[in-house]
């Protein structure tokens, strides 16, 4: 299993307010085969770090690595859930999902995207148009179309945001299954601190363009709202926020 490792990179941007800085020296370490989330306020940076580890940026200064001592040269498949769907409307679902293994042959492409419509539980509606779907049908989608490839990595940028509270309660519960049996090492952009809590291992706290805190999140998967201590911690790091103390929550 691959580790994400940032190391001191810098990044900033020319805009009409001057200078924003929104990665000054940040370094971090995503555990191989864990869910590692990133939390902070909008705007502080959070999307554009997940754009340099997926390689749509490049850092101004700073590395990023993903290592893997069973694989050691060879870079890992990657793939990126947004927080829309991304859907093309004139496509079927199942369409929609085979884009992403389009360079395969025909037999094998049909079986991964059949394989990653059913880990996602949405062949029912294979044949269905974007329009069709809803919200929770849509963003299930875009999972089965990122988890085709097989990714290595998986990179969520506020991946269960658009959707309403009921909705995202149910993809957490199958998002955690789907990650028990798949092990990828997974990167969540967030902002909502119980939404880290529910699916992290680790929880880092971005501002000023550097990780500052770090959160243990201790409790077993699977996880739900009524896991004992999930509140307190939730509300002991919203209280972070707030207060402007550091605690180092283990």
């Amino acid at each position: 299993m691959w580790t994400i490792e940032v190391d001191q990179v810098s990044k900033a941007f020319a805009s009409d307010r001057g200078r924003v800085v929104t990665a000054d020296g940040l370094t971090l370490t995503a555990a191989a085969g864990e869910i590692t989330a990133v939390i902070g306020e909008s705007g502080c940076g959070k999307t554009t770090l997940l754009r340099m580890i997926a390689g749509l940026e490049t850092p101004d200064s700073g590395s990023i690595r993903f290592t893997n001592p069973e694989k050691p040269d060879t870079a890992p498949r990657i793939s990126v859930v947004f927080q829309e769907p991304r859907l093309f409307p004139w496509m079927t679902v199942r369409e929609n999902v085979s884009l992403a293994v389009r360079e395969l042959p025909g037999s094998e492409k049909w079986g991964r995207t059949d394989e990653a419509l059913k880990a996602v539980r949405l062949c029912d509606a294979a044949d269905a148009f974007p329009k069709e779907l809803s919200g929770g049908m849509a963003q299930r989608a875009g999972f089965a179309r990122a988890i085709a490839q097989s990714p290595d990595i998986l990179l969520l940028d506020e991946a269960f945001g658009a959707l309403d509270a009921l909705t995202r309660t149910v993809l957490y519960q199958e998002f955690q299954a789907l990650q028990s049996e798949r092990r990828m090492t997974v990167l969540l952009i967030t902002h909502d601190v119980l939404e880290a809590v529910m699916l992290s291992r680790t929880i880092l706290r971005l501002r000023g363009g550097v990780i500052d805190e770090s959160f243990a999140v201790p409790f077993p998967y699977p996880r739900s709202l009524a896991t004992p201590g999930a509140g307190d911690l939730s509300h002991r790091i919203y209280g972070t926020f707030f207060t402007g103390e550091k605690e180092e929550i283990k």
